[in-house]
């Protein structure tokens, strides 16, 4: 299985992750500040809507399909930064 690392950071705007072409899966870590998020295509909002998120918590997007569709978006008035490690062809 191969890897790759990117970073995002999670604004007052929702927004998605860093694309790659070849991957398959995704585990996130969140830093700095908690976040919303959805993987249906749906945009989170900050004070309702999407699944919580706190510092140091982890997600999983399972395929290209939750990977095209994560949008976050900070809760707080600090930004989050995610730390995602990619995944290519599962084994």
């Amino acid at each position: 299985m191969r890897r790759s690392f990117d970073t995002q950071t999670v604004t007052n705007v929702a927004t998605g992750i860093p694309q790659k072409d070849t991957c398959d899966g995704a585990q996130i870590t969140v830093d700095t500040a908690p976040i919303r998020f959805r993987t249906d295509g749906g945009l989170p909002e900050a004070a309702s809507l999407g699944h919580v998120v706190g510092a140091g918590d982890m997600i999983l997007l399972e395929n290209r399909n939750e990977l095209r569709d994560f949008r976050a978006i900070r809760t707080t008035a600090v930004s989050g930064i995610l730390n995602i490690t990619y995944t290519e062809g599962k084994n």
